[in-house]
């Protein structure tokens, strides 16, 4: 019995001391015990939801208004659905066709042009040649003349055939070529300014689509419009847009890319939501952002219903890098107020999970990246 005894007390105390398995507690469990997910609750705010949100489209140049969009056409935002001012930019067309025609004409002109001056420097040079043969002296006319006009003759002669030399040179190098395609890169330049000023015109004349909806075109008297002037609407049908005023630090400081919303209808039916854009600060606290989130129904085929619209409580969820293990806090809080308080969730949970890393801490959950699980 006494053997017996002692056998059974040597397994158990080399039971009790064996290492437990890779994050593993004997008070926590196992980390792989916890469900993963790809995102994580933030908390919860109230919103005003827009169904079938209604975007102006403001002209911003004076005069004449064209639409390119006809009424009830789907739109991508950003796309061209009307020119401002359009006289203007008929007007600055009718111009640089006028230019390139001009210019084609120039370009005529300037190659006949130095053509012509080719032709006359040779008819000089022969011209040259000639009156050289012409500045010898006979012998007779030497003393005739006497030595002092011969001296003087020399002289000329000397400095007309340098300036014949001269224009050989000149003859038979790039001379001509370089010099047209000076010329001809000068009026490159001015074409390409036209054509440069005639695109920013048109550029600033374009109204884009502030949004991805259907037209709806307002009824206008017609002729020019004043600046501000709104011409019609862009209807997001079938989607909805909630708009929030975020002043918790937590959540102000997010990139809006990584937020998601979700909206519970009266029917039961929950709605998900992508970051839209910010709006200007518009809010009473100036630390508050305003973001706006783009809502649509999980069967892209089926609309948002209108009675979704109105204020409602939101619930905002923040995007994981990857997915990562939820431990709810919970399930720690109760039983650990202690050590949780005095070494902080990070420490706490990497204390006694070897191998795992805490990447985020969220209101309610902990967010942990464990590797090698078992």
């Amino acid at each position: 019995m006494r053997v017996f005894k002692g056998r059974f007390a040597a397994g158990c105390l080399l039971a009790c001391c064996a290492p437990l398995p890779a994050q593993e507690h004997a008070d926590l469990g196992k980390v792989a015990d916890y469900p993963v997910a790809s995102e994580v609750w933030l908390g919860s705010l109230v919103g005003e939801v827009s169904v079938n949100p209604e975007f102006p489209v403001e002209v911003n140049v004076p005069g004449e208004f064209r639409w390119k969009a006809a009424a009830g056409q789907a739109v991508a935002e950003n796309e061209v659905i009307g020119i401002a001012g359009a006289e203007k930019l008929d007007l600055s067309e009718r111009d640089l066709l006028l230019k390139k025609n001009r210019y084609r004409n120039s370009v005529v002109d300037l190659e006949f042009a130095n053509s012509e001056k080719r032709r006359s420097l040779l008819n000089t040079i022969r011209d040259m040649e000639e009156k050289l043969s012409r500045m010898r002296l006979t012998g007779g006319e030497r003393e005739l003349l006497g030595a002092e006009f011969e001296a003087k003759l020399a002289k000329e002669r000397a400095e007309l055939e340098e300036e014949l030399k001269r224009s050989r040179a000149k003859l038979e190098s790039d001379y001509f070529e370089l010099a047209e395609a000076a010329d001809r890169k000068s009026l490159d330049l001015e074409i390409e300014r036209a054509e440069v000023d005639h695109r920013e015109l048109e550029r600033n004349s374009e109204v884009l689509a502030p949004t991805t909806g259907r037209i709806v075109i307002e009824p206008r008297e017609a002729g020019p419009i004043r600046k501000e002037t709104v011409v019609g609407l862009i209807v997001k049908e079938g989607l909805a847009e909630v708009r929030l005023e975020i002043a918790d630090a937590r959540l102000r400081n997010l990139p809006g890319e990584e937020l998601l919303i979700e909206v519970s209808g009266d029917d039961g039916r929950k709605y998900r939501g992508a970051y839209l854009r910010e709006l200007e600060q518009r809010s009473m606290d100036r630390n508050a952002r305003i973001l706006v989130f783009d809502v649509r129904n999980a069967d892209a085929a089926e609309p948002v219903p209108v009675a979704l619209g109105g204020t409602r409580m939101v619930m905002v969820f923040r995007k994981l890098a990857k997915a990562a293990r939820i431990v709810p806090k919970k399930d720690l809080v109760f039983r650990f107020p202690k050590e949780i308080e005095s070494e902080g969730w990070a420490v706490f949970i990497e204390k006694r999970w070897p191998g795992v890393k805490v990447t985020y801490v969220a209101p309610r959950d902990i967010i942990v990246d464990a590797a090698n699980e078992n």
